[in-house]
C-alpha cells in the first residue's frame, strides 16, 4: 500500500508569520495536532499543538504576539506520496515522530499520521515497533524539547 492511498489530502497550514494563536485556532477547528509551515507553497516546518503549549504559553508569552516561525520545527522529515506505507512506519519509528509531510517535487500533498497507519491492515509488529519507539522517546523526555 502506498502513502498516498491513506494520507489526509488537503491538509490546513499556517504561514512563518501567522500568530500561534492562528495556528492553534486551526488545530482546534480541524481537529488536528500539527499544521505543516507554507512559504509561498513550499514547505517550510511544521508547529505542533506540544510547540505551542511548551515554546510559547508555559514560556507566559502572547499567543496573540508570538509567530509560527518563532516555534516552528524547521526542515520536517518528510516522506514522498509514492513512498509504500511500511516505509512509512519504518521512517516514523527511526526519528521517533508520529506524523510525516507527504512532499512531491516540492509541493505539500497531505499529511500521514501514525494513526492513519495503525488502521491499515499492515502487519502489526511493524505498527508496534513504529509506535513503540516513538512512545519510548516521548516517555523519557525530561527536559527535552520534542517535535512531532
Amino acid at each position: 500500500m502506498k502513502v498516498q492511498d491513506v494520507m489526509a489530502k488537503n491538509p490546513r497550514s499556517a504561514a512563518p508569520n501567522d500568530s500561534i494563536q492562528f495556528a492553534a485556532n486551526e488545530m482546534r477547528l480541524h481537529e488536528v495536532g500539527m499544521l505543516p509551515v507554507l512559504d509561498g507553497g513550499r514547505l517550510v516546518g511544521v508547529i505542533t499543538d506540544r510547540d505551542i503549549v511548551v515554546e510559547c504559553v508555559a514560556t507566559d508569552s502572547q499567543p496573540s504576539q508570538c509567530r509560527v516561525e518563532q516555534h516552528m520545527t524547521a526542515n520536517p522529515i518528510i516522506i514522498g506520496p509514492d513512498a509504500d506505507t511500511s516505509e512509512a512506519l519504518e521512517l516514523m519509528g527511526q526519528q521517533q515522530i508520529r506524523r510525516l509531510c507527504v512532499v512531491e517535487d516540492g509541493r505539500l500533498r497531505g499529511i500521514v499520521a501514525l494513526g492513519d497507519l495503525a488502521v491499515q491492515p499492515l502487519p502489526a509488529d511493524a505498527v508496534a515497533a513504529a509506535l513503540s519507539h516513538v512512545s519510548r522517546r516521548n516517555w523519557h523526555l525530561g527536559q527535552q524539547r520534542v517535535h512531532v
